[in-house]
């Protein structure tokens, strides 16, 4: 089985590092959907470690077991700095009438004339013609597809604040790939058709998630 060591390196840090104590000044409360949003925040800016085999983990082992991860640790406060901006904002913000929260999008690119996972596509987001923002979840965008994940691409824009009084609301999701070594481009529109919810948007747990039709290319 295929393992990207960076991955188990990454999620050891982050529960070692991030502690209700830490982030209790930088008005953040922990929670399992936190520590999920900042390991993938830091996965998303280094590339993965892959062994297939029990000599490529003792290799590892090996070689970083006498390293200060100081790249990951820079990382790490990048996140929380990251997320505290996004807690303020959301904090000083008007949202008495609740939140459009949007679900999860998944996607995945795929080389037009063999089928097999494209590396190096580039897939970005818009949300009713504006670019997707991420304020506190770490979602790449625009996000480069990498043969190692199998082409897959994930989007999860940030909710929307609804005024009091706001009803059901239409968003067009956007979502556009291409690649510097082809012609084709590949879109999809998705119409959604949300309600404002009484909710904390940035709560982890359970989300919906939608499954969009391959892009070829």
């Amino acid at each position: 089985m295929i393992r990207n060591l960076r991955e188990n390196e990454v999620n050891t840090l982050v529960r070692l590092y991030v502690t209700p104590e830490v982030l209790a000044p930088r008005g953040l409360a922990w929670s399992e959907g936190l520590l999920a949003d900042i390991a993938c925040f830091m996965l998303n800016r280094i590339g993965p470690r892959y062994v297939t085999s029990e000599r490529g983990l003792n290799y590892f082992q090996a070689e970083t077991r006498f390293v200060l991860p100081a790249d990951l640790l820079a990382l790490l406060f990048e996140a929380l700095e990251s997320l505290q901006r996004g807690s303020q904002a959301a904090a000083t913000g008007e949202h008495t009438g609740g939140w459009y929260c949007f679900p999860i999008f998944f996607g995945r690119v795929l080389d037009g004339d063999g089928l097999i996972p494209l590396d190096g596509a580039k897939v970005e987001c818009l949300v009713d013609g504006k670019h997707l923002s991420s304020t506190m979840r770490p979602f790449d965008n625009p996000y480069t597809t990498h043969h190692a994940t199998q082409g897959v691409f994930s989007f999860w824009p940030d909710p929307v604040v609804a005024a009091l009084g706001d009803g059901e609301r239409a968003f067009h999701v956007k979502l556009h790939a291409s690649h510097p070594a082809r012609k084709t481009e590949w879109s999809h529109v998705h119409k959604l058709v949300l309600s404002p919810l009484e909710v904390d948007p940035w709560q982890g747990g359970s989300q919906e998630r939608v499954i969009l039709p391959d892009a070829l290319l």
